[in-house]
């Protein structure tokens, strides 16, 4: 077998450091895989298997161009494999010798972020769990949607915990790499492990930009184990630290009816029974949301009805005054319309990766939440905030041109 070569050498080099990931390795204007990646890869997307040389012992290679990665990285995910794509960091003209390369961002199911090719009406939920003794703690985000939500429960309450699971729907679950699941949760979804490399505490509060975990409602170390599991996770597979990371807050499963898969198989919920459509379910009857930050809420209405008499008749107050203020309701469902889904491009925004055309569609959107909220303050009787959403949506304006070009080395965006 001839010399490698420095290209191959820095392939291997990387794929060592992501063995339980199909690595896209960035080639100019292609992604790459080569040996057992490149023979998984042109199997799952049936794509052409080929070699870089004609020497027969060259390695197998198999890819696709970079304008294609919305296309192909879905397929993969949907297929539950972890991909690590691996992006060209200086420019090759200026490079001296080979072209630096690292790993940009890790993709699973739970962790993959491009709005377009999620479904934006359902949470793309992820989950971590972490046990002592005595307690289980689970805690779970969508991850663009900027709040943790977290619940500790007695070890022993098996049907709760199994319940809870089930009405988060997890894409995937996060546990430290010393734990194992309790015997009785039964999931078909993937298994992730966390390896943290600080404290919990210091892990949480170097994120959240917080001195300490007192303005938090964390009881245990339990807790704070499984928090910062999952966020250890996000800005592990994302490589960047996840600033839109800031609302974490306390969830009582027991506040509300527990619905098990049977039941909303059976009550036809979410899909009817024939055909296993949305058609014909309640929550088709239902759906008249204008936005999908919307249509995610509703979803999550239904699948978790309040018991709290109190919390109801509140709900109810609020859809009456809508009843009584037709032209307030008309107003609003003729704006909303106008708005896309502003948590999950703040989400982008967090992670860093928004794109120039997305900017706009944010100020454009909050724009018309803030005509949303003045007409509606007075009916609702709310506090609210909006001087600093001016000044982004001022900033962005006054930054962005209105119809920016999408490719960042290109220009036309400023």
């Amino acid at each position: 077998m001839k010399q490698m070569t420095p290209l191959m050498r820095q392939y291997l080099k990387l794929k060592a450091k992501y063995k339980d990931s199909i690595l896209l390795f960035q080639m100019g204007d292609f992604f790459e895989c080569f040996y057992e990646d490149a023979k998984l890869l042109a199997k799952e997307l049936n794509i052409t298997l080929t070699k870089r040389e004609k020497s027969d012992d060259a390695p197998p290679l198999a890819g696709f161009p970079i304008k294609a990665l919305n296309t192909y990285l879905p397929q993969l995910i949907d297929k539950g494999y972890k991909v690590a794509i691996a992006e060209q960091v200086e420019d090759p003209k200026q490079a001296k010798g080979i072209v630096a390369r690292k790993v940009t961002e890790i993709v699973t199911k739970g962790t993959y972020t491009n709005p377009e090719n999620i479904n934006s009406k359902t949470e793309n939920n992820i989950a971590s769990i972490y046990t002592d003794k005595y307690h289980i703690t689970i805690a779970h985000t969508d991850i663009l949607n900027g709040t943790i939500s977290f619940t500790t429960l007695p070890i022993n309450s098996e049907s709760i915990i199994n319940e809870t699971l089930n009405s988060i729907t997890p894409n995937e679950i996060i546990l430290d790499e010393n734990q194992v699941l309790p015997s009785y949760i039964k999931v078909s979804i993937p298994i992730q492990y966390s390896k943290l490399k600080d404290t919990p505490e210091k892990l949480i509060t170097k994120t959240l930009d917080i001195p300490n975990l007192d303005a938090l409602d964390i009881e245990s170390s339990t807790e704070t184990h499984a928090l910062a599991l999952l966020i250890n996770y996000i800005s592990e597979t994302k490589q960047v630290k996840p600033k839109h990371l800031v609302n974490i807050k306390r969830w009582d499963p027991r506040a509300y009816m527990f619905l098990d898969s049977m039941t909303i198989f059976n009550l036809e919920l979410l899909r009817n029974q024939r055909s296993q459509t949305v058609e014909h379910s309640l929550l088709h009857a239902l759906d008249n949301t204008k936005t999908s930050m919307g249509a995610r809420l509703l979803r999550y209405f239904i699948l978790h009805p309040l018991l709290d008499p109190k919390k109801i008749n509140h709900r109810l107050k609020y859809t009456q005054q809508y009843t009584q203020h037709t032209d307030i309701l008309n107003f609003n469902r003729e704006n909303l319309e106008e708005i896309y889904d502003i948590e999950r491009l703040v989400g982008l925004l967090g992670f860093g990766r928004i794109s120039p055309k997305q900017l706009v569609m944010l100020k454009n959107s909050l724009n018309v939440a803030i005509n949303i909220i003045e007409k509606n303050t007075q009916l609702l009787k709310f506090q609210h905030k909006i001087g600093t959403v001016v000044k982004i949506t001022n900033l962005i304006d006054e930054s962005i041109l209105n119809e920016p070009s999408n490719i960042i080395n290109q220009g036309n965006i400023f």
